[in-house]
């Protein structure tokens, strides 16, 4: 099984999804600049689809991928593009910026293993002041909630697909019972 690890001070202001997504392509973007490829606009990039992210991390949904992405985006931690000469190819490019090459200097530049693009750190150690361990609830709180939505959202498509549009109230209530959401009832 692989381990999924990032750097405690990015966790730490920009929340731990974002840290361990900004790790993962921290080593790629090294990794690439290591054996000059990808270099577009004075930037070393690394590529991925929706669908390989989903495999890298199987316990995020693709829309909880988007939406890591979305924030590092808006913190500044990443940059996209589309460099795909096919306008088909909707692969997105990802680079890290500098808070993130910031917050890897110094560490021990080892090569990934068995192809793993996350490199050897130590454990991960934090303050468990109440302000950090609220902190942390609240981050988990929020990844579940998006998996909550994802399930919920899974559920009325599922019931749709099925039962197709259910106009009475107890027939709305049957829906959602058997699609087991309920605090969905209205």
């Amino acid at each position: 099984m692989p381990e999924y690890l990032f750097d405690a001070d990015l966790a730490t202001e920009y929340g731990v999804p974002e840290a361990i997504f900004v790790h993962r392509l921290y080593w790629w973007v090294h990794d690439n600049a290591a054996n000059d490829r990808n270099l577009k606009d004075g930037r070393y990039w690394t590529y991925d689809s929706l669908a390989a992210l989903a495999k890298i991390f199987p316990f995020w949904s693709r829309r909880q991928i988007e939406r890591i992405i979305n924030r590092c985006r808006e913190k500044g931690l990443i940059l996209t593009a589309a460099y795909s000469k096919d306008r088909r190819d909707r692969t997105t490019w990802y680079t890290v910026t500098e808070p993130v090459f910031r917050a890897y200097r110094g560490v021990e530049k080892t090569h990934p293993k068995e192809g793993n693009a996350f490199h050897q750190m130590g454990k991960c150690t934090t303050p468990e002041s109440d302000a950090s361990i609220t902190k942390r609830g609240n981050v988990y709180k929020e990844q579940l909630k998006d998996r909550l939505e994802d399930e919920r959202a899974h559920a009325r498509r599922t019931a749709k697909r099925h039962f197709g549009g259910v106009q009475t109230s107890r027939g709305k209530a049957d829906l959602w019972r058997v699609c087991q959401c309920p605090s969905d009832k209205q």
